[in-house]
């Protein structure tokens, strides 16, 4: 594994977590006039799991967004440090 302090090497890591579909909150299980239990339970809980994944998502994206500020900040540092020690950057 290769550690870097890159914006790029950064900005490819997340491109695929900033690229998610989180428009799920159209889609949600319906049973109408059902009446049995165990319909009405798996529907309850597909539909929470929907919403955790709803959240899950949401969260993912935004500390992805989180990492490119975050490796600019350190590639500046990282460029500051070897400049001080005479290094090429």
């Amino acid at each position: 594994m290769k550690l870097t302090s890159s914006v790029a090497a950064a900005q490819d890591a997340t491109a695929g977590i900033a690229a998610i579909d989180t428009d799920i909150e159209a889609h949600t299980v319906e049973l109408g006039s059902s009446n049995i239990a165990s319909m009405r339970d798996a529907a309850a809980v597909t539909n929470t799991a929907l919403d955790g994944i709803l959240t899950l998502s949401a969260t993912l994206i935004s500390h992805a967004r989180n990492v490119d500020a975050l490796a600019k900040q350190i590639e500046q540092r990282d460029s500051l440090d070897a400049a001080i020690w005479g290094a090429d950057s």
